[in-house]
């Protein structure tokens, strides 16, 4: 497998606008459990395009949301290979865009161990990394 620069497979400003339906039962807040279903989701999508295999999430980091997300705003995913090991990698980080206070607001970060499996679960080593740059960047 060849090597690849982070900048080949990352996702940098990925949209996602928050919708009546991904609110909780209040109707105030975004579910958490949805937003870190999504932060799985496009992460997966990183992992594939680098592994080029199928992936899977096998653990994903405490995640501790700094922010609420209202609807109608729209987050903004950053998520990137931060490192290689042997089969492990991904780091997200998510900021919400508010329309109306025209502001950026950090909501969570985490890091992702993903694995790369064949048909019958075997896993698979993941390509080398190449640092040209760190897209991975704290809002904090």
């Amino acid at each position: 497998m060849k090597r690849k620069p982070v900048r080949e497979t990352a996702l940098e400003d990925w949209p996602y606008q928050v919708f009546p339906n991904n609110l909780n039962p209040n109707k105030r807040f975004m579910f958490g459990v949805r937003l870190m279903e999504l932060i799985d989701r496009i992460a997966g999508i990183v992992a594939q395009r680098h592994s080029e295999k199928i992936c899977v999430t096998r653990n994903m980091d405490g995640l501790e949301f700094t922010n609420p997300v209202y609807e109608g705003e729209i987050l903004i995913f950053k998520i990137a290979v931060n490192r290689v090991w042997n089969k492990s990698m991904i780091g997200v980080q998510v900021v919400v865009e508010s329309p109306k206070a025209q502001e950026k607001r950090h909501v969570v970060s985490a890091y992702l161990t993903i694995v790369a499996i064949n048909e019958n679960h075997q896993l698979y080593s993941f390509s080398t990394l190449v640092t040209h740059c760190l897209l991975f960047l704290s809002l904090k």
